[in-house]
């Protein structure tokens, strides 16, 4: 089989709205509103979630907590980056000063944390 052959043989085909056949790839999402402050809504929180950064594309703010993803371990953690006086830089656990290298646990990408819970009563009743 050709490489082209097998490409195609792995590829998943969407019909987009001319009719035309396309290549889907991830995320792809519909989304509809039925009034602006929805969509003001969605978009905000849209703005907000990036996703996994590799740390090779980016290294977050220094002390501002993060969810740390590892190489070698499946669950996340919530932890800090930190730079030192000669400004090398190493990720930590929680508000601790130990590691995560002190565990074998190696950072490969990170993510911000979502804002905390606040409770808020509904206006309406």
């Amino acid at each position: 089989m050709s490489e082209l052959a097998k490409e195609l043989a792995t590829m998943l085909l969407v019909r987009n709205k001319d009719g035309d056949f396309v290549e889907y790839k991830e995320p792809f999402a519909t989304i509809e509103c039925e009034t602006e402050d929805d969509l003001k809504q969605i978009q905000e929180a849209m703005r907000q979630y990036k996703g996994w950064i590799p740390i090779e594309e980016s290294i977050p703010d220094p002390d501002e907590h993060i969810l740390v993803s590892f190489e070698n371990f499946s669950i996340p953690m919530i932890g800090r980056y930190t730079v030192d006086d000669d400004d090398s830089g190493t990720f930590r656990i929680g508000d601790v000063d130990e590691t995560f290298i002190e565990n074998d646990l190696y950072v490969n990408a990170w993510m911000p944390l979502p804002e905390s819970y606040r409770y808020v009563p509904d206006q309406e009743s």
